[in-house]
């Protein structure tokens, strides 16, 4: 692992991270302009450049070859786009780590595992599944044309005009604890949460996980989660630093 940084709460950052709302119009459109263009870029190119770009930034700059990586969300969007943050795990990673992804598209299954069988990535093990704090049947709000935005029942407040955008599908979701006990992983050197509200619930399934030891969690940003901080210090995790999706909390020691 790298030498300890400043922490999150000392940490500088840009003055406009997460001051936007990801659910405004005006950003979902710019996003799905983006995406697409993007999409249309060489795979190499796009995240050879992206991966340039993020080699000194948090959580990135965490990882080194062999390490244990899980990432829980990976809609297809931003994977096609170069902005797949599973993706970019498993390139640190190298093919001495190993890389889990968490998500329970089957679109993005199938493009994880073709990219992993075209480029070599012999560390991804994909796990279609949701991710919830319990076992069971769930609802996901998915739109077509932004993935990203997909959330589970009950994690997001949007209007009702917003929601006859997404098209509702049943999912199987599983606590994290009972998903990653067949692999069998040891201490998880980094574990990141991006799913659009369901955070909360995760963490509340993953009590087996965290005792066997995951040193760095990586949570996105939503302001109506605002109890995470306490969550995660009665965890036994404090903020250590500003990444590109929200906060990074360590282990304590």
């Amino acid at each position: 692992m790298s030498s300890t940084p400043e922490t999150a709460k000392t940490k500088s950052r840009n003055p406009f991270t997460f001051k936007w709302s990801h659910r405004a119009w005006l950003h979902r459109f710019l996003v799905k302009i983006y995406n697409g263009i993007f999409a249309m870029i060489p795979f190499k190119m796009k995240y050879g450049i992206g991966r340039m770009l993020r080699k000194n930034k948090f959580p990135y700059q965490l990882i080194k070859p062999g390490s244990t990586l899980v990432q829980i969300g990976a809609p297809v969007d931003t994977l096609k786009a170069g902005r797949s943050r599973g993706l970019y795990f498993s390139l640190f990673n190298g093919p001495t780590g190993k890389t889990v992804i968490i998500e329970p598209a089957s679109e993005s299954e199938k493009a994880f595992n073709q990219l992993a069988k075209t480029h070599g990535m012999s560390d991804i093990v994909f796990c279609r599944s949701g991710a919830w704090n319990e076992k069971k049947q769930l609802k996901i709000y998915s739109d077509p044309k932004h993935p990203a935005t997909n959330f589970t029942e009950g994690t997001v407040d949007y209007d009702a005009k917003r929601l006859s955008e997404f098209s509702v599908f049943e999912v199987p979701c599983d606590t994290v604890d009972n998903l990653l006990r067949p692999i069998e992983l040891d201490n998880i050197d980094v574990l990141s949460i991006t799913t659009n509200g369901a955070e909360v619930e995760i963490l509340e399934g993953m009590k087996e996980t965290l005792e066997k030891g995951v040193t760095f969690i990586c949570l996105a940003t939503h302001k109506h989660l605002s109890n995470i901080p306490e969550m995660m210090e009665k965890l036994g995790y404090q903020e250590y630093a500003f990444d590109d999706r929200g906060v990074t909390y360590q282990r304590k020691t």
